[in-house]
Formats: C-alpha cells, structure tokens, sequence
C-alpha cells in the first residue's frame, strides 16, 4: 500500500474525527424513546458518522491547501503520474501548480502562467501530427521533471534571500527562476507553434485538393 503524503494524513486525520464527534453526538446527546426496533440507533449514529467522514472528504481538496501550509508541512510538487495520457499530464501539472503558487511572487507566478497555457495549447493539438507526437518525451518531461525540479530549488530558499540577495551576474534568485520559467514556456509554445503550422499546411493542401477537384470542368456532366 502506498504511503499516505503529509496532506493526506492531515485530510484523515480530520475527517475521522468529525465522523468520531458525529457518531458520540448522536450516541450522547440525542435519545429516541419511541423507536424500539433494535438497533436502530446504532445504525443512525454509524449512518451520522459515515456522511460526516465523506462530507469532509468531498469538501477537501484532493491536492495541498493552506491548513498544509499552515502546519508547514512539506507538499510534495511531483505526483505519481500512472498514465502519459493528456488528463494525467494536465492533473499533475496542476497539482504542481497549485502547491506552488501561494509561495510564488507575481513575476514567477506570470511565467508559470505562461507554462500552464502552453501545456494545455499542446495537450490540445498532441497526436494529430508528426510534430505532436515528437513533443510528448519533452511534454511529459517537463511536467514531472524539469518544472518540479526548478521550482523546489528555488523553494528551498527563504524568501527575503530569494527576492534581494544577488547571486550570479547581479540576478537574484527569483530573476534566475523566472528566466528559467520562462525557458520552458517558450519550448512548450514553440512545439505548440510547430504542430500550429503543420496544421495548418495540412489545412492549405486540401483547399488546394478541393480546388483542383472542384473548380474545373468536369467533361462527364456535358457529355449526352
């Protein structure tokens, strides 16, 4: 079985002891004199438990959110991805995206952005040409490798050093992620661009297909 991550534990954590207080409320705190059917009770208080442990389980997200944060605990930025397919890929960069983004400034925030959209821009077109299908090793690369891993070295920095201490060529290290950021987002809108313009030959030669079929004479309908 696979080990529970840090928001997980919390998320359990919580939703069984709502489902506890639940259960002792009615157990304690209510009584059913006219009803006599055995066991009746227990079955309501176990029905009680069991909709407030679901409740919170529908009503907590599935990726890390601010009690995570709150409790400083560490949210991981590269889930299990079990499939290449494009909900998968686009599930996991959104769960990266989300764990992140509180941490981030604005000008960070706005290459990530920018990774977002050119990672759905490419999902969108993936498969439909040669260029699509070249593009899924550096597509599935940079959502589980190459954007995690620049965001956690630049996480691991304390805030005030990231945004004021120069440290390569008078660049701070939130000049060095956002061009790193930005990097990526422009591979991703290139390929994006790429499969674009096959698409779009694509699109030029059947017109020219249709011209030549359609807009000459065809001999057989004056014949008779």
């Amino acid at each position: 079985m696979q080990a529970l991550r840090p928001y997980e534990v919390v998320r359990e954590t919580v939703a069984g002891g709502v489902a506890a207080a639940g259960f002792l409320t009615c157990h304690y705190a209510l009584t059913f004199p006219h009803w006599q059917v055995p066991g009746l009770a227990t079955a309501l208080e176990i029905g009680v438990a069991a909709t407030a442990y679901a409740g919170v389980h529908l009503a907590w997200a599935d990726r890390p959110g601010l009690i995570e944060r709150w409790l400083g605990l560490e949210v991981a930025l590269r889930p299990a991805l079990p499939d290449n397919d494009p909900e998968s890929l686009r599930a996991a960069l959104l769960f990266t995206v989300d764990a992140v983004r509180p941490r981030l400034t604005p000008p960070v925030q706005h290459e990530l952005d920018r990774i977002v959209e050119a990672v759905e821009a490419v999902l969108a077109v993936r498969g439909e040409s040669d260029a699509g299908r070249e593009a899924a090793y550096t597509l599935r690369a940079t959502v589980t490798q190459y954007l995690p891993d620049t965001l956690e070295r630049y996480l691991k920095l304390p805030r005030r050093f990231a945004t004021q201490r120069k440290v390569r060529n008078g660049q701070t290290a939130r000049d060095l992620v956002t061009q790193q950021l930005r990097i990526l987002a422009e591979e991703l809108e290139s390929i994006a661009e790429e499969v674009y313009q096959g698409n779009a030959a694509d699109l030029a030669a059947h017109g020219r297909f249709l011209d030549e079929r359609f807009s000459r004479q065809d001999p057989l309908k004056h014949r008779g």
